[in-house]
């Protein structure tokens, strides 16, 4: 059982955002999506979610290909998280993150009471139950959206693996609060068995808390796999056009830290001059 995207191209007005990517994901893991600004990241999570149709290759969730998944069906075993939820109506948060309960009706609403109340504790929103979503700052509402996909997937009343797909989910939130959201992550991936896909750009963060790796550069999968073997210095420079250089972990055994840029940065002396000698006289 397992979220598998096989061979999975995507093409627009004669254009290739996606070049036959093959990628599984399996209930228990964290996967995170690495690769540079216009990689085909978002398309190849939208190819696995269901939001798009690919123009080759297919997806199969649980040996079952996504097409013949109902909306509601697909809705009870794998939530998304994009990069931006537009919600314009002045709900309440706890309002919010009930949402996410709303394709599991048939349930016992204690049930789903208990639900909304355990993923506000998991993305630290409790506090915030009362307050108007739309009063929140980005980061706050980053987190309350997190809230409301976790119960949606909390469970599923029969067991089935489940999955939780989330477009840059730290790009809004401060240091502190991205490690709480893949720490959230890693657990819900551990303890609940639900394959979890990350887009990340921060290769420390990824690095971390991730349990593979997939690397992808203009539409292709340049290379997947533990976070070891993916986290090459040599192949990083190559993707993300900047000197990378990699070491191990000073605190955390079997991981790796990257760091990038020159050792030295070279700037032209006239850069920053207006006018060479006479922005210096003007300055005295």
């Amino acid at each position: 059982m397992n979220l598998c995207g096989n061979r999975l191209s995507y093409r627009v007005g004669g254009k290739t955002l996606l070049d036959a990517v093959s990628l599984d994901l399996a209930p228990g893991e964290l996967l995170a999506i690495l690769g540079p600004n216009g990689a085909g990241k978002t398309t190849l999570l939208k190819l696995l979610c269901g939001d798009l149709r690919p123009t080759d290759g297919e997806v199969l969730l649980n040996q079952r290909r996504l097409r013949k998944w109902s909306r509601l069906e697909l809705a009870r075993q794998r939530a998304v998280l994009p990069q931006q939820s537009n919600l314009s109506f002045p709900f309440d948060v706890r309002q919010v993150v009930d949402m996410g309960c709303s394709a599991h009706r048939w349930r016992d609403p204690e049930r789903d009471a208990e639900v909304v109340d355990a993923a506000m504790r998991a993305a630290d929103v409790v506090h915030l139950a009362e307050r108007d979503f739309l009063a929140l700052s980005g980061g706050e509402r980053q987190r309350v959206h997190l809230a409301r996909v976790l119960a949606q997937i909390w469970d599923d009343g029969n067991g089935s693996p489940r999955y939780l797909l989330l477009d840059e989910p730290t790009s809004a939130l401060d240091l502190a609060h991205k490690h709480q959201v893949l720490s959230i992550a890693k657990d819900m991936a551990k303890s609940a068995d639900v394959g979890v896909l990350a887009i990340l750009h921060d290769l420390n963060l990824a690095s971390v808390y991730a349990d593979r790796l997939a690397l992808i550069q203009q539409g292709r999968l340049v290379a997947c796999g533990e976070t070891g073997l993916v986290l090459d210095a040599a192949t990083l420079t190559s993707v993300f056009d900047v000197p990378m250089h990699v070491a191990p972990h000073p605190l955390i055994p079997g991981r790796s830290m990257v760091v990038s840029g020159s050792a030295t940065i070279e700037m032209p002396e006239d850069r920053f001059r207006a006018g060479g000698s006479s922005a210096r006289n003007a300055a005295a």
